[in-house]
C-alpha cells in the first residue's frame, strides 16, 4: 500500500510541477498536497491484497 501511495505521490508531484496533472485533490477532505488521498487507503489496500492473490497463482 505504501508503494501504491508513494507512486502516485512522487509522480503527481513530478506531474504536477509540470502543470500536466490529470487529478486535483485540493478540495478532499484527506488529501496530501492535492495529490493523494488518504481516504482511499482502505480501497488500495483490498486492491494491494487481490492482486497479491492473482499474481501467486
Amino acid at each position: 500500500m505504501n508503494g501504491i501511495f508513494g507512486m502516485e505521490y512522487v509522480s503527481g508531484t513530478f506531474l504536477k510541477k509540470h502543470g500536466l496533472c490529470p487529478w486535483d485533490y485540493s478540495d478532499a477532505k484527506m488529501n496530501y498536497h492535492g495529490v493523494i488521498r488518504l481516504d482511499y487507503a482502505p480501497v488500495w489496500f483490498l486492491t494491494g491484497l487481490l492482486y497479491e492473490k492473482i499474481l501467486k497463482n
